[in-house]
């Protein structure tokens, strides 16, 4: 099976139906969330497009390649600029190059891959070229938020929802890529494809990801403070970003000690397991419990943007965790 077809079953057969029935609309708008495979379900769709034009399977067309690797002349991947919109001038660029003569034969396509950095004169000028369609030439916006398009232009295409991406599915299109021990609490973290990515290509955020370990091994080997573990890699956390991504795998690290009180053998941390379970013997599920609540509260308060001594609040915690092994 297709992973596409796997990952978003309706969107895979709309988009398909249209072809095999003939009946492909000039502009469409693939909408959902950004984890949703919606860039690779535009490459594909134009593929089975360019497949049926030239008469010829998915894997016989010349094309097919082209479009993976965005070289094709006919195909056009408008992406945002420096500035945090699209700007009517790019806009007007591609509107004057639709009207050109073609330098390949087929169809062509305008991919707008950041719909939602359209600015109001961008959009104004995109709604003329949506109203007034060109034979062989389709639009489609790729976007994460509808409100963030014009109502006029929403009304001329062609919706197509694209569902948030199944953890599970998820998972298994990444771990092609990266270990399971890494994937599993990220993915915990956070469930949008583009995210996890930026996590692991980020230095900072992986070394927050190994600060954390490093601290539950400390306090596993019962040879050292854990506050003082945190001390020293402090200076990590010099953004809401970076507090929220530690705080939040300590919340995970303690609910798989969590799990191994109730028995459940879901452990995100998967390559500290004898630690896990070791550190379940040193702590009743009760202050476990109450820890994660803490931390919680401590989230909420980061996230909001109030101002607290989070330094302080962090210690106060790791000082109860130490405070309160078992002996």
């Amino acid at each position: 099976m297709n992973y596409l077809e796997e990952e978003q079953p309706l969107v895979y057969r709309q988009l398909s139906n249209m072809i095999k029935k003939g009946h492909v609309p000039h502009a469409l708008i693939f909408y959902g969330d950004s984890s949703s495979s919606k860039k690779e379900m535009a490459k594909y769709f134009i593929k089975l497009i360019y497949a049926k034009w030239l008469n010829v399977s998915l894997e016989e067309s010349y094309m097919s390649k082209k479009i993976d690797e965005e070289t094709s002349l006919n195909v056009f991947w408008i992406k945002k600029d420096k500035k945090t919109v699209t700007s009517v001038d790019v806009v007007r660029e591609y509107i004057y190059e639709s009207n050109q003569t073609s330098l390949e034969e087929g169809p062509r396509f305008f991919i707008f891959e950041d719909a939602d950095s359209l600015n109001i004169n961008a959009s104004n000028a995109l709604l003329k070229f949506v109203e007034e369609p060109i034979d062989d030439v389709y639009i489609i916006f790729l976007i994460e938020n509808l409100n963030n398009l014009l109502d006029t232009i929403i009304s001329r295409c062609q919706l197509i929802n694209f569902r948030p991406l199944n953890i599970n599915a998820l998972h298994e299109k990444l771990r092609g890529e990266y270990p399971d021990y890494i994937l599993n609490p990220i993915l915990e973290y956070t469930q949008k494809e583009e995210r996890v990515r930026e996590i692991i290509r980020d230095e900072d955020m992986m070394s927050i990801y190994n600060l954390v370990i490093d601290m539950f091994s400390e306090k596993y080997e019962l040879n050292d403070s854990i506050i003082l573990v945190l001390n020293e890699e402090y200076s990590l956390l010099d953004s809401d970003i970076k507090q929220d991504f530690f705080i939040s795998l300590m919340i995970i690290y303690l609910r798989d000690i969590l799990n191994i009180f109730i028995g459940n053998d879901d452990i995100k941390f998967i390559s500290e397991k004898d630690r896990i379970i070791a550190l379940a013997s040193y702590y009743t599920k009760e202050k476990i419990s109450t820890y994660i609540k803490d931390l919680l509260e401590i989230k909420r308060n980061v996230n909001n943007s109030r101002a607290i001594n989070l330094h302080l609040h962090l210690d106060t915690i790791l000082l109860k965790m130490e405070m309160g092994i078992k002996r």
